[in-house]
């Protein structure tokens, strides 16, 4: 049940609770102050009327000496009468006898003989003081000696009905004003809650709003407080994610038309060369299953071996575009020498490769693929756009990072410009970003105009990886 109750509590929502709390305080206190308040006017007030009590009693007792002592009784009566008439307090008066006769009383023709039994406490030396329930009404019923009791006593109630009326309308005022107190608290209360809440419900939907993709909603920042200052930050932080949702879809549409592209020129390269390699061959082979003489079939022979070579290097050289066999087989540091030597022949110019500290188990297969990847399309983009004479690549692992570097002395372009322009004016950045990105890694591109290109990878790795590697250099200048 507890636990159920708890599950309940937290299920309501903030301005539920936050109201809840407030007026749960507003009540707890108002209420624990009324009732405290009404204790003590109570205690306090009840104390006084006794003791006016007293001194009413006292004050006729002295005075009924003179009419008791000439039994001067009409006189007597009118004291009395004068006793309960003055004071609006006084319920009943009446004196006793030495015997315990009644001889006056303020009851008229039925006197309640009960009163002649009650039981007193003793509240002074010449006071005693019994407390009476009579009807709804509670008394104070006051006997004070005439003469030190040897012409009678004298007995005077008073009645707590005009005191707890008094103290009913404090308390009633003190109700209204702690209402009051508490209305005005809990409008406080509310208009805190909808400061609060209604920023947190705007960063709600906005936050619903990114689940579903909708990166151009943006929160209603209306103050300047720190619920401001998060919507601003959640803003700037929808924008972001909304550019890179955008630059990720033109990186993969522009994957796909690489793809076909890439699809379309394998499919050349196999139609159009090794098609025709191959076309060549089987008619190699049919001319020697018809050559007239073992000599003129030799002949045909070495034309078929020379033809099946080519279809074979045409072959390898399509296997090694798609993933090259020394990144499979001997490794990256291997790969990328290969790719400086080939980018020297290719395009015309010089390549210097340096690879160290790289050890076999420096990097996962998917991490070596991604900075081969990196490096080639840095290659790439040298070759196609930078008029380079000098490229370079540098590939050291130190204190648990890899770092690729790849530098040219090209024409250089302005690297703020271009990857703050359109994404299809950077796609080969775009690409090697999302590669890196994709492992983990960091990339910066430094460039000005005539200064040349650098691009900057750093991999963190294992913490072994560059323990026991060995150095790798390779200089393809000479070709």
């Amino acid at each position: 049940m507890r636990k159920w109750l708890v599950r309940r509590a937290l299920a309501v929502n903030v301005r539920v609770k936050i109201l809840g709390i407030a007026l749960g305080v507003a009540v707890f206190l108002g209420g624990a102050t009324i009732v405290f308040l009404r204790g003590y006017l109570v205690r306090v007030w009840t104390e006084d009327l006794r003791v006016r009590a007293v001194e009413i009693a006292r004050d006729n007792a002295s005075r009924s000496t003179d009419f008791l002592l000439t039994n001067n009784l009409y006189e007597l009566y009118a004291l009395l009468r004068g006793a309960v008439d003055g004071n609006p307090d006084v319920r009943y008066a009446f004196v006793l006898g030495p015997d315990g006769a009644v001889l006056a009383d303020t009851f008229g023709p039925a006197f309640p003989a009960d009163l002649l039994s009650v039981s007193t406490v003793r509240v002074a030396d010449d006071a005693e003081i019994a407390l009476l329930q009579s009807g709804h009404s509670r008394l104070h019923d006051v006997a004070i000696p005439i003469y030190d009791g040897r012409v009678g006593t004298l007995r005077l109630a008073v009645s707590e009905d005009r005191m707890r009326a008094q103290i009913g309308e404090v308390v009633a005022h003190i109700t209204l004003m702690t209402g009051l107190a508490a209305g005005f608290g809990i409008a406080a209360a509310f208009l805190l809650t909808y400061a609060l809440t209604q920023p947190i419900a705007g960063l709600l939907h906005a936050t619903e709003a990114v689940g579903r993709e909708e990166f151009a909603h943006r929160v209603d920042v209306q103050t300047t407080d720190e619920f401001g200052a998060l919507g601003e930050s959640f803003n700037t932080m929808i924008e972001r994610l909304g550019v890179v949702e955008r630059q990720r879809t033109e990186l993969l549409k522009r994957i796909l038309t690489v793809q076909e592209e890439e699809r379309s020129r394998i499919a050349h390269e196999l139609h159009d060369h090794t098609g025709q390699e191959l076309t060549a061959l089987l008619y190699r082979v049919s001319v020697v299953a018809e050559a007239p003489t073992l000599e003129a079939a030799r002949g045909e022979l070495i034309e078929l071996e020379k033809a099946a070579a080519r279809a074979l290097k045409e072959v390898r050289l399509l296997a090694f575009e798609m993933r090259p066999a020394a990144l499979r087989d001997l490794g990256l540091a291997a790969a990328l020498q290969h790719e400086a030597r080939a980018f020297t022949q290719l395009y015309g110019f010089a390549v210097r490769c340096h690879v160290a500290g790289l050890g076999e188990v420096a990097l996962d297969g998917e991490s070596e693929t991604a900075v081969y990847r990196i490096v080639r399309e840095a290659l790439m983009n040298t070759a196609h756009h930078a008029q380079a004479n000098n490229a370079s690549v540098l590939v050291q692992a130190r204190n648990h990072t890899l770092v690729a570097i790849v530098e040219d002395d090209g024409v250089g372009y302005d690297a703020d410009a271009v990857l703050a322009g359109p994404p299809e004016t950077r796609f080969g950045l775009l690409g090697m970003t999302e590669r890196a990105r994709l492992i983990g890694a960091s990339i910066t591109f430094e460039s000005s105009p005539g200064a040349g290109t650098t691009v900057y990878v750093e991999i963190p790795i294992g913490a072994g990886a560059a323990e026991g590697a060995d150095d790798a250099d390779s200089s393809p200048d000479s070709g």
